[in-house]
């Protein structure tokens, strides 16, 4: 960071500072509008007051909207300054070797003479992260918190302390690979990350006596039939007493036409419409057909009443078990749920695997 301990430094830091971002850069292509660079000046010029102030988060939210439009030494040299206040070692270290980097391109001797010490100093404390890929395939992808590191520094990653990172790796034909990563300061980590093929890239031939079916990438998405088989199972069951139990009552209505016509053969009332015959019937044959006609009626309707329940559960089995199917979720499977037959032929034998879901 810039010494701002004693006045006479600090009116040379920000004479530095403002000395860069009026510098005539036309050597850079897309130079910013003078109501840019004014834009920046202010930004700048309250940046280093909160700064001086000590308030270095707030500081560093300005330095970096005057950098997003003019990028100098020396604002990168302050941005830098407020991330090692701030603990953000690993940020640090990376603007203080763009600041002198750039410093030196535009021969800027004072930054260049401030930023090699603190990125000496730096370097022992920003936690380092090593990187280690194998097989090294062509366009393979590495990701820290979403930003791609670059090939020639997967050795020397430099990452802030107490931080959690994701780090994510992909390549062609190969497993992501998707994992955390926290350093305390002066930290290091070797991670050796070994790319696994996937199954769609695995080979197959007539060398392999038994190769692996391969699930084809595309999914849907179905329901289980469960409800289905349970609400079927239970209607047939409903029906099927439904059915034992009308016939059972269309048995007692025919023993009880029988003795229907044995109550009138032995009641003085001959005549069937008028009806009468066993409510105070006389003589003992016609009181024992009177009760026997009166209990095969009785089984009648309880046989009956049980079917129509019977036929009623029977429906509301089905309904039930076709409402379950509609309304659960929806669960996804890919097409190699389904039965595949691969066949296997190799030197000295044939056969044929069948696999899937069943």
């Amino acid at each position: 960071m810039l010494a701002l301990t004693s006045r006479p430094m600090r009116r040379r830091v920000a004479g530095l500072l403002l000395a860069c971002l009026l510098a005539p850069a036309a050597a850079y292509a897309g130079e910013p509008s003078e109501a840019d660079l004014k834009r920046a000046r202010e930004l700048f010029a309250q940046a280093t007051k909160l700064e001086t102030a000590e308030s270095y988060t707030s500081a560093l939210e300005k330095l970096k909207e005057v950098a997003a439009i003019k990028s100098t030494p020396a604002v990168l040299y302050h941005m830098a300054n407020c991330e090692e206040q701030l603990g953000k070692l690993g940020d640090a270290l990376l603007h203080f070797q763009q600041s002198n980097e750039l410093a030196i391109q535009q021969n800027s001797s004072e930054v260049r003479g401030l930023a090699p010490g603190k990125v000496a100093a730096l370097r022992d404390r920003a936690p380092r992260l090593a990187i280690e890929v194998t097989p090294r395939l062509d366009h393979t992808e590495i990701l820290l918190d979403g930003v791609a590191v670059p090939s020639d520094k997967l050795q020397d990653v430099r990452v802030n302390p107490d931080q959690e990172y994701v780090l994510k790796i992909r390549a062609p034909g190969r497993e992501p690979i998707e994992k955390t990563v926290r350093l305390k300061e002066r930290g290091t980590e070797d991670l050796h990350i070994e790319l696994k093929v996937t199954p769609a890239a695995l080979p197959s031939g007539p060398e392999h006596d038994h190769p692996e079916p391969v699930a084809p990438s595309a999914h849907s998405e179905e329901r289980s039939v469960l409800p289905l088989v349970l609400g079927g199972a239970a209607s047939a069951v409903f029906l099927g007493v439904g059915i034992a139990m009308t016939f059972a009552a269309n048995g007692k209505g025919s023993d009880s036409d029988a003795l229907r016509a044995q109550v009138l053969s032995l009641s003085p009332n001959k005549d069937p419409e008028a009806g009468g015959q066993c409510v105070n019937p006389t003589g003992a044959d016609l009181v024992r057909a009177c009760d026997a006609l009166s209990s095969s009626e009785s089984s009648r309707l309880t046989f009956q009443g049980i079917a129509i329940g019977a036929y009623i559960g029977a429906g509301a089995a089905l309904a039930g078990g076709a409402i379950w199917y509609f309304m659960q979720p929806r669960a996804p499977t890919s097409a190699s749920s389904a039965i595949q037959a691969t066949p296997v032929i190799t030197t000295s034998s044939s056969s044929v695997v069948v696999s899937g879901r069943f």
